[in-house]
């Protein structure tokens, strides 16, 4: 991202916090294999109180469900907070404190050492969501430290179980509910798009779902029983099939598109001028064939809409029968497994979504009079949409493009950050604003992933301008 001013990041970034910031990434908190790094998480969560009180919180503490069982069965959330009054705005911040694993090829220095060259930050974390969270504290940290008893309350959430759908947010919040009040929740997350200043106002949800077919008690020989009894990997295929026409690239789960929200023809023409355009996708991504819409309702529809403003569906993987390399059995397969995802939007909420696959399902496997089959929900995240009207987004894009001296843009996201949905599901008149912060040059989830000084600074600046625009005011 070019700057409005040539800065020498290694110079402006606070020497102690960027100090914290490198030890707290040697903290290898994956909470994808908690047996195998528990010490570490809970190495990260003690660090984190620690530092917390030393950056000026009056009140810090680990908040679990289970009372003296932290680390049973999930992850205690972060909880800090700087009160002045009752009657002040409250800014609530949320960040997380578990990463990925590292154990993808490519690495050119150990994952949880940091190391910092030409301006950037490499570890595991190093963006997602450590590097994006200490542009948080170090915002929090120089507001504090420039205005003294400012009428604003100030409170922050460090999750550690984003990374694994986090599937205890709905519990903490609802347990917790009277201590996260507020008036605002802000994220640094996400990435900026095109390198731009950017503002997410849309996130998509999940339903992640596996689908267990049964059609005998056991495998059966195709020469004997070919053409006598079904097989269930044909079935899957079926299945599969009547899940999505991919010519059209639309899903066929009878009823879903009749609650999607419908974007304006201000949203479409604004999305369609910065969307990227198919040979651009087909290029970023070395993919052999992409999947532009069929037909003329859609023709308008630009890459950026399919990917933020439609729901999608995607297959994971298929399991049935004999697979390994070369000549395999000849058996007639008994049972199926399908793993496959929908990515929800705005209106199509996951509730009445899960009420129209299961009929959906039903209705394909009633042709075939005596299967069995097992439908469960693995990941059930809620989507997030802010208008963009709101008197709350003009008033952060304002703050975001003073701080940049750039325009803003508003874009929604295909992604998902399951915190967030919940949290606009249980607090629903409270505003969530998201700053975009990070690059595609980051590698977030991938080897050698990195986070730029310049970022970390830009995101400083945002939440401590965001801080001072809120100072004062009624809450």
């Amino acid at each position: 991202m070019a700057s409005h001013q040539k800065v020498d990041f290694e110079k402006v970034v606070d020497r102690s916090l960027l100090n914290d910031y490198l030890e707290f990434l040697r903290f290898a908190s994956v909470s994808t294999k908690n047996a195998e790094y528990r010490k570490e998480l809970q190495g990260a969560v003690k660090w984190l109180v620690k530092k917390l009180k030393e950056y000026g919180f009056s009140e810090v503490r680990a908040l679990g469900l289970k009372e003296g069982e932290m680390f049973v069965d999930y992850y205690p959330l972060v909880y800090a907070q700087y009160e002045v009054s009752k009657n002040a705005p409250t800014l609530l911040f949320y960040g997380h404190y578990d990463v990925q694993p590292a154990d993808e090829q490519g690495w050119v220095s150990d994952p949880f050492v940091p190391t910092i060259k030409n301006g950037r930050v490499y570890a595991r974390g190093a963006s997602d969501n450590k590097g994006r969270l200490f542009a948080t504290l170090w915002g929090i940290k120089r507001f504090l430290e420039s205005t003294k008893n400012s009428p604003i309350n100030i409170k922050l959430i460090i999750e550690g179980e984003e990374e694994i759908g986090s599937k205890n947010a709905p519990r903490f919040i609802r347990e917790y509910q009277d201590l996260f009040d507020h008036t605002v929740l802000f994220l640094n997350d996400m990435t900026r798009f095109k390198d731009t200043p950017t503002i997410v106002y849309s996130l998509r949800g999940v339903l992640y779902v596996e689908l267990k077919l049964f059609t005998a008690p056991k495998d059966l020989h195709s020469g004997t029983y070919g053409n006598l009894v079904l097989n269930c990997a044909n079935l899957a295929g079926y299945v599969v099939y009547k899940l999505k026409d991919i010519f059209r690239n639309r899903i066929r789960i009878e009823g879903i598109y009749r609650y999607v929200r419908r974007a304006g023809k201000d949203e479409i023409e604004r999305l369609s001028k910065i969307s990227d355009d198919w040979n651009t996708i087909k290029e970023t991504t070395k993919a052999y064939v992409v999947t532009p819409y069929k037909g003329a309702r859609l023709k308008d529809f630009a890459p950026m809409h399919l990917v933020s403003l439609l729901p999608s569906l995607d297959v994971h993987g298929i399991k049935s029968g004999s697979y390994e390399e070369g000549v395999v059995k000849t058996n007639i397969p008994h049972s199926a497994t399908i793993k496959f995802s929908l990515r929800t939007v705005p209106y199509l909420d996951n509730k009445k979504l899960k009420q129209l696959l299961k009929a959906y399902i039903e209705k394909i496997l009633k042709k075939f009079k005596g299967v069995k089959y097992e439908l469960r929900f693995l990941v059930d995240l809620p989507y997030y949409y802010e208008d963009v009207n709101s008197g709350y987004m003009k008033q952060f894009a304002k703050v975001v493009e003073d701080v940049y001296q750039q325009p803003v843009l508003l874009v929604p996201n295909g992604a998902s950050v399951g915190m967030v949905g919940f949290w606009r599901q249980i607090f629903t008149d409270k505003p969530i604003l998201i700053h975009a912060l990070g690059s595609y040059n980051d590698n977030v989830h991938a080897a050698n992933e990195s986070f730029s000084l310049e970022d970390l600074y830009y995101g400083a600046l945002v939440v401590e301008r965001l801080l001072k625009e809120y100072s004062g005011k009624k809450q």
